[in-house]
């Protein structure tokens, strides 16, 4: 008697839990948003391998690049950094039918300074725009990128 009253509270509180998950879920534009949110978090903190866990294993880009290619391209530019801040400008969100894929482009300033100070974005950040391919696999995870440099009129009109 007891041993059933206490698989039917575990069954409540396991309903209870699945209910409240599937009701809190996000939408797949707030939760790429919130990947952007980490992939600059981890950047700023010059992280290679925090970005690692935000790349998909079948990482490959157009110019042949692998997952494991551009960590360690990371991890370079991290290196030769003292410090990293990053201003980033959003696209439209485009997903899959099925929420299975998302692409984005994403204006980014990059600075050895803070970027709240408008001097210092005009004056020593770098501009860049990426192509983002995104898969979802549990999380959301890069599958390829497409960059270009551009300019700082590029990016405040973004």
């Amino acid at each position: 008697m007891l041993k059933q009253r206490y698989n039917n509270i575990v069954l409540i509180l396991l309903i209870n839990i699945f209910v409240l998950v599937s009701c809190t879920a996000q939408p797949p534009e707030q939760q790429i948003k919130e990947y952007l949110d980490k992939a600059v978090n981890k950047a700023e903190s010059k992280s290679a391998g925090g970005l690692k866990k935000l790349i998909s294993d079948s990482y490959k880009d157009q110019r042949g690049l692998l997952k494991k290619d551009l960590v360690r391209i990371s991890a370079g530019y991290f290196y030769r950094k003292q410090n990293i801040f990053i201003k980033i400008k959003t696209s439209s969100i485009l997903i899959a039918d099925d929420s299975s894929k998302a692409n984005l482009t994403v204006a980014v300033a990059i600075s050895g300074q803070s970027l709240d100070d408008e001097m210092n974005l005009l004056n020593a950040a770098e501009f860049h725009e990426f192509d983002l391919d995104l898969i979802y696999d549990n999380d959301w995870l890069l599958n390829s990128l497409v960059w270009r440099s551009t300019s700082i009129d590029d990016f405040l009109n973004f």
